[in-house]
């Protein structure tokens, strides 16, 4: 039995592996992206100042993120 391969071919079977592979590679990304987002709004409380909420939200540079430096 000789298999015969073509260029046509050949590109096509490329063409499947590429789209394979890039949804396969995209989709566990976005999941983890949005499940980490929900971890930290978890973090929110019920009157958190503006302060508070924006170290929680922000981290170490909180204050890069709203607050005017004198």
């Amino acid at each position: 039995m000789r298999i015969i391969v073509t260029s046509r071919h050949l590109s096509a079977l490329t063409m499947t592996l590429v789209l394979l592979l890039s949804v396969t590679l995209t989709l566990p990304g976005s999941a983890s992206a949005a499940s980490k987002e929900y971890e930290v709004y978890k973090g929110l409380k019920l009157g958190m100042t503006a302060t508070e909420v924006s170290k929680v939200l922000h981290g170490k540079n909180y204050k890069n993120m709203y607050f005017v430096q004198k």
